[in-house]
């Protein structure tokens, strides 16, 4: 699953990788948390545009909220699921990131782990899908979910799911509402070479927590559990 992820590549960047014309000034987060107001591109009348939606998808039909967020949306059964198909066909977007969180749960306590590509290849894209709903009140609300899939790999021992990645060149595919059911055919997992996991320390837990902090690697003796498979894991040195 996403459960946690971090942006904190510059608007500059964002707008060269995007492709984007236009947009507010953005500041870095490292801990972005579910039911908050995420980052998000989609195409506009004319151009992309950068928009914060609400992280916890809510489909236009529905008379509430559901219980529980919907922060994901399984890729496998995203074109069958009454929740996510109508928008899977017509309201597709990137959710921009440098990296997501996952905790490992073989020890004693959920170990976290921060994942991000391998190579410096600046921000990069989750798969997405958008609604509109209205609330009881009559205000419209703008919703968001990240698609998963199966983890590769790299990231099996870490847990079984893992957002999907849109490629560059596939913004375009994605993004065109005209395309269809077609565009699923994107959602795969992440070659086997292209994340990395580095062991960071438990700041990340606390959603309050929002700076470099979290990211730091975390130390042997820090480490909840002692396998090969956790220790093999660090990233770059």
């Amino acid at each position: 699953m996403c459960g946690r992820f971090a942006l904190t590549s510059s608007i500059q960047d964002l707008f060269e990788t995007f492709d984007l014309t236009a947009g507010a000034d953005l500041a870095p987060h490292y801990n972005i948390a579910p039911g908050t107001a995420i980052p998000v591109v989609r195409e506009g009348e004319n151009a992309r545009e950068l928009v914060f939606l609400h992280w916890g998808f809510v489909p236009h039909w529905a008379k509430k909220e559901p219980d529980k967020l919907l922060i994901n949306a399984r890729g496998e059964t995203l074109g069958e699921k009454p929740s996510f198909r109508d928008a899977a066909r017509k309201r597709r977007c990137l959710v921009p990131a440098d990296g997501f969180y996952e905790w490992q749960r073989s020890g004693k306590k959920p170990q976290p782990y921060f994942v991000r590509p391998k190579e410096n290849v600046g921000p990069i894209a989750y798969a997405g899908i958008w609604d509109a709903w209205q609330t009881p009140s009559g205000e419209i609300m703008e919703t968001v979910a990240i698609i998963t899939t199966n983890a590769n790999e790299t990231l099996q021992s870490i847990h079984h799911r893992m957002p999907v990645v849109i490629a560059h060149e596939d913004f375009d595919h994605w993004l065109n509402a005209e395309i269809g059911e077609e565009a699923l055919e994107l959602l795969k997992p992440a070659d086997n070479t292209f994340f990395e996991a580095i062991a960071v320390g438990s700041a990340v837990n606390k959603v309050a927590n929002n700076g470099p902090e979290v990211q730091e690697q975390a130390s042997k003796g820090d480490l909840q559990a002692s396998s090969d498979t956790q220790l093999s894991l660090f990233g770059r040195q």
